[in-house]
């Protein structure tokens, strides 16, 4: 369903949005230059960009390393939403990491470097697999650091939750990013809470609640009404207007999608205009108004074509530059190289012809002697080889011959116990049955169980014998297709192909009904059986 797609747009509205809580003395220009930059960047773009360069150039006088960072997340975000700068964006980002490194490792700016790295990645859909691994890493260094939670590291971080389709989780890490944003003392963050109701109509559709997500999708419609940027009312727009298109709901799409098409030159996300014409296509091809939609459809084409062609350019870009600087390297490499091989060419013209002919005499030599050398360890080598076997075989043979001089004098002793045990038990039976004493009832109760228990171990090693040999075509057959199956299960499946019946099984393995109809149960799990078929016909069939 394409609406899941609006997850993956909502980080268009991810502008200026980074680290709301810093410390010292510069905390309060720096809110009041990223929230102007934030409200005025659609109608004055070069001059929220230098208002940002300036901010950057105060923190640094300044020496207030959070301000910096603010400033150079917001940079980042500027140029990439802005302007599809990825490279520059990028290099913003690096800054941020160099003042982690330069300040061992702050986990602040850790967190906010990965999150940032999150952000860039999952810009227009370009690497979700990074993205998601970027916001773990931002949270896990929150939690492991104990720094006070940001809301919108926490709705990325939710975001990577929702891709793992553990919707719920999602929801509740969404609900508490937006309470934690409604909670700061300072102005409401209306780009946030708009984007936050965005993310939580989109997680709605996951957990299949409808009237849910369309209340949020609404919600996200009226906050945008009370900001100054058009993006973020065409944003909110389109993802209501592609919600009641998959709804079936087109007149109701066709009016919101019309008003966002109206201000569709406010936003420079190439997703989210491919998405609206795709949309608008959809409605027109059910309305039967085919050439409009093939009109919208050619739109949406152009828009997916621009997309790739950005990420190509950007790719293109980064190759020229690499292959730029390694030929830059390699230049300057090969010149030192040349400056070396020049300054020692003179001086060893003279000892290379002197010593070609000592080397080549010493080389013949070597070789030779290496021949005989090798050729003499190969035969001593295969020599000890020979002993060593022969070593191992007769230790092998002798092992095994003691070995059955102890099984044959344990079998011995054995015997000689059970015929005592046999005697002892037959005495103590013969002595009982001439007793009427009732005090003597358990005993003879027992003295039956025992008998028992050896009838049954009896017609087991019967059993075992019978089904080790007689039907070893059917166990190796059973056991290549099911390695999963235990002794007990091969045993109970080689009885049930010799047409035992429950009672005879019951006997045999000495258990309830209800415990044979377990094994049955387990049995028929292992073997992956549908309910349709039975166990003796498939056991039957092998």
């Amino acid at each position: 369903m394409r609406i899941v797609l609006l997850k993956g747009l909502s980080f268009i509205f991810f502008f200026f949005l980074f680290v709301r809580t810093v410390h010292g003395q510069y905390e309060s220009e720096t809110n009041r230059i990223i929230q102007w930059a934030s409200e005025n960047s659609e109608s004055d773009i070069d001059g929220t960009l230098d208002r940002l360069e300036h901010g950057l150039k105060g923190a640094r006088a300044q020496n207030d390393k959070r301000s910096e960072v603010r400033f150079l997340l917001s940079l980042s975000q500027f140029v990439l939403v802005k302007l599809n700068n990825v490279s520059k964006s990028s290099e913003y980002l690096e800054e941020i990491r160099r003042l982690a490194d330069s300040n061992n490792d702050d986990p602040w700016i850790l967190s906010r470097y990965f999150n940032g790295k999150g952000v860039l990645y999952y810009y227009e859909s370009a690497n979700k697999e990074r993205a998601f691994a970027s916001f773990r890493k931002s949270q896990q260094i929150i939690e492991e650091n104990q720094l006070e939670e940001d809301p919108m590291l926490l709705n990325n971080f939710a975001l990577a939750f929702l891709s793992d389709s553990k919707s719920a989780k999602a929801l509740d890490l969404f609900f508490k990013a937006r309470k934690l944003s409604l909670s700061k003392n300072d102005e409401i963050n209306y780009s946030f809470l708009i984007t936050n109701a965005s993310n939580i109509g989109v997680c709605y559709i996951y957990l299949n609640q409808p009237d849910s997500s369309e209340y949020y999708f609404l919600e996200s419609i009226k906050l945008a009404s009370k900001t100054k940027s058009l993006s973020d009312d065409f944003h909110t727009k389109v993802y209501l207007g592609v919600f009641y298109e998959e709804k079936g709901e087109f007149n109701k799409a066709l009016s919101i999608l019309n008003e966002a098409e109206q201000i569709i030159n406010y936003s420079n996300s190439l997703g989210t205009k491919s998405l609206l014409n795709q949309s608008l296509s959809n409605i027109y091809k059910n309305l039967n108004q085919f050439e409009r939609a093939l009109e919208y459809s050619d739109r949406s084409k152009y828009y997916d074509d621009s997309l790739r062609q950005l990420k190509l350019s950007e790719q293109a870009f980064a190759m020229d530059y690499k292959l730029e600087l390694d030929r830059v390297k390699a230049e300057q490499k090969i010149q030192k190289l040349e400056n070396s091989i020049n300054d020692q060419r003179q001086k060893s013209r003279i000892f290379i012809l002197v010593t070609a002919l000592i080397v080549i005499v010493l080389i013949a030599f070597f070789i030779f002697y290496r021949l005989n050398k090798l050729k003499e360890f190969n035969r001593v080598k295969a020599e000890n080889e020979y002993l060593e076997k022969e070593r191992i075989r007769q230790q092998a043979e002798i092992d095994l011959l003691r070995k059955e001089e102890e099984l044959i004098h344990a079998n011995v002793e054995l015997n000689v116990q059970k015929n005592e045990l046999s005697e002892l038990k037959n005495r103590l039976q013969a002595h009982l049955d001439k007793s009427y004493d009732p005090e003597f009832d358990d005993l003879k109760h027992f003295l039956k169980q025992v008998q028992k228990t050896e009838k049954k171990t009896e017609q087991l090693k019967y059993l075992d014998h019978v089904l080790s040999y007689s039907n070893s075509a059917f166990y190796s057959r059973l056991k290549e297709l099911h390695p999963n199956l235990t002794e007990d299960e091969m045993r109970l499946a080689t009885l049930i192909r010799l047409n035992l019946s429950s009672d005879e099984l019951i006997q045999v393995f000495n258990i309830s009904m209800n415990s044979l109809m377990t094994k049955r149960y387990r049995m028929r799990k292992k073997l992956d059986l549908p309910k349709e078929s039975g166990l003796e016909e498939y056991i039957m069939s092998l």
